[in-house]
């Protein structure tokens, strides 16, 4: 009788172990929630491990929605038209929601800044005609969703060559 008893206590702390190493690994999972700017089509989500070679895909999504990730660093990566595909970042340690919402493409950026330049330079000449007169826009660069430019302002007549007369001016338009 008694190793019937034994043998049962042996078993019933087997399975209560098991049942709490079983409730713990659940816990550490936890709801994610994405919401998607309207330039976005989807995301691919990775688990951020370093020094992985091939990250595979452990999450995709083509529409805003919830995935459960156990804790620890992800990142994911946006698809859609005219955006920068580079890698967001994101920490899981509790359910949350990530918005997605990426900077244009450096492309997309460019074509921008193209359209835009004669406007930027027509604003900055009338807004600072007096320190503009010795200078002129040699390039407009456009950052995030274009709602920020930069410029480079070269002197007149200058050597091109010698970069140690540019000014840089950074705006939000």
């Amino acid at each position: 009788m008694t190793q019937k008893r034994i043998i049962a206590s042996i078993i019933s702390i087997v399975l209560v172990i098991g049942v709490a190493l079983g409730v713990r690994e659940l816990l550490r999972y936890h709801t994610i929630s994405f919401t998607f700017a309207s330039t976005v089509s989807g995301i691919d989500v990775y688990e951020d491990i370093e020094y992985s070679d091939k990250p595979s895909v452990i999450a995709q999504l083509s529409s805003a929605g919830s995935v459960r990730l156990k804790e620890g660093q992800y990142y994911l990566i946006p698809k859609g038209k005219d955006i920068a595909q580079d890698k967001i970042g994101f920490s899981v340690s509790k359910d949350e929601t990530v918005a997605v919402d990426p900077s244009y493409s450096a492309q997309h950026l460019g074509g921008l800044a193209t359209a835009e330049q004669p406007a930027i330079t027509s604003l900055l000449t009338k807004q600072y005609s007096a320190a503009m007169a010795g200078y002129e826009i040699d390039s407009v660069t456009l950052y995030q969703k274009g709602e920020w430019a930069g410029v480079v302002l070269t002197p007149k007549g200058m050597d091109r060559q010698n970069p140690s007369s540019y000014y840089r001016a950074v705006a939000q338009k």
